[in-house]
């Protein structure tokens, strides 16, 4: 038990502290930090939003969200997609996450019949193993930055056909995430 509370030197020589006074592992400070995952799970409800936006009734339909304004982030933190192809039609339907300089990252990718499934989840849940639905979607709940957007872009069928992206969202401040304090 001595041995446990020597000083870790290793830590002490990557990590120093910036106070003159150093703590050993059984000892308590004064002041207590809370530690929160980023971005905080307690749920502002206040701040919720649930929206859906819809795109044209194209052959190959793009559906563009508005870009996040200045000063806050969104946690999308559930959602759906949808589309409006006739039976048999399995357009593949690809989400990008869309940063201010237009380059887009690749977040998921859903196929299915809409005569066998009218939407799907917007996160991965398991709970859709089935073969009607092809899909590749985001492990957890997204966090769209300032000047960021969302887009779904359907590839190009016979016919025209809309989709669709539900979701529930959190916008907060960027006062909420402990670098911009």
């Amino acid at each position: 038990m001595a041995r446990f509370a020597l000083p870790p030197r290793t830590l002490q020589a990557l990590f120093p502290s910036s106070s003159p006074q150093t703590h050993a592992p059984d000892m308590l400070l004064d002041e207590v930090a809370l530690v929160h995952p980023f971005p905080s799970q307690a749920l502002e409800l206040e701040e919720a939003a649930l929206s859906s936006d819809t795109s044209t009734n194209v052959v190959a339909p793009i559906l563009a969200l508005p870009d996040v304004p200045a000063g806050v982030f969104d946690e999308i933190i559930f959602g759906d997609v949808l589309h409006t192809g006739a039976a048999g039609v399995r357009p593949i339907l690809s989400l990008f996450i869309v940063d201010p300089t237009g380059a887009a990252t690749l977040l998921g990718l859903w196929q299915w019949d809409s005569a066998i499934l009218v939407s799907v989840p917007l996160f991965s849940s398991g709970s859709f193993a089935t073969t009607a639905l092809d899909a590749m979607s985001p492990p957890r709940p997204l966090i769209c930055p300032p000047g960021w957007n969302l887009q779904l872009q359907g590839t190009t069928q016979a016919v025209a056909y809309q989709i669709r992206l539900a979701r529930l969202a959190l916008r907060r401040p960027l006062a909420d995430v402990p670098l911009f304090r």
